[in-house]
């Protein structure tokens, strides 16, 4: 008797490869709900506080004002402290009391996007012989202090309530400064704040006068005044 043959067994089918000469077989593509994309993350309303801080979207930014930038001469004996200020620095500018001090009033921008016309410095109380700096382009007009005494000495100037250059030209998209010299007075610890109006085009006009009171911060004003701090040498 012949012995019976079993099922023939059909081995699964090979997936043919690709021969060097041509290019790779395409991969199949499932269909269906197999096909389906894994499912984005989305941040939801509980998880918003726990999201990094470098990951956020940045707040609008703050309106900058005219602020001094002041430039003292070098210290003659050692260990004398003379500090640097600026509009970028933590706190306002630095000068010490009853001394010359050159200051540089940097204007960041326009009114809105109005070109800038005529920037006016109010000088405070107990400031003198103040001087401003010619800038080309534009006039000067030196306001005096009512009831100041007349100048005396070589050289000596009548004190002055304002300084105001004007005829000038500053679009928006710049920046410049004005510089005026004057001298400190001899009052330590103090800050002596400096209204500015900026008028521009249109007929706008930004009177940056705004002094903070006592335990405020600077930046809870809209249009605080320039200041600069008097400190012991």
């Amino acid at each position: 008797m012949r012995a019976r043959r079993s099922a023939r067994h059909t081995p699964p089918a090979r997936r043919p490869t690709a021969r060097p000469d041509h290019p790779p077989l395409p991969e199949a593509v499932p269909t269906g709900t197999a096909a389906r994309m894994p499912a984005v993350p989305c941040l939801r309303k509980r998880e918003a506080s726990h999201v990094p801080h470098h990951l956020r979207a940045p707040a609008p930014p703050r309106r900058a004002r005219p602020a001094f930038r002041v430039c003292r001469p070098r210290a003659r004996r050692a260990g004398a402290r003379h500090a640097r200020g600026g509009p970028h620095h933590p706190g306002p500018p630095q000068a010490a009391p009853n001394a010359i001090t050159r200051a540089t009033l940097r204007v960041p921008h326009g009114c809105g996007d109005a070109a800038t016309i005529r920037i006016q410095v109010r000088i405070p109380e107990g400031v003198t012989a103040a001087r401003p700096m010619p800038k080309p382009g534009w006039t000067l007009v030196l306001t005096p202090r009512e009831g100041a005494p007349a100048p005396a000495g070589h050289g000596a100037v009548p004190e002055l309530a304002a300084i105001t250059w004007e005829g000038g030209r500053l679009p928006n998209e710049h920046y410049d400064e004005f510089v005026l010299r004057f001298r400190t007075p001899d009052r330590a610890n103090e800050t002596l704040w400096f209204a500015v109006r900026q008028d521009c085009e249109g007929g706008r006009s930004v009177d940056w006068a705004q002094v903070p009171a006592e335990g405020r911060r600077l930046s809870d004003y809209p249009t605080p005044a320039a200041s600069l701090r008097l400190v012991p040498r």
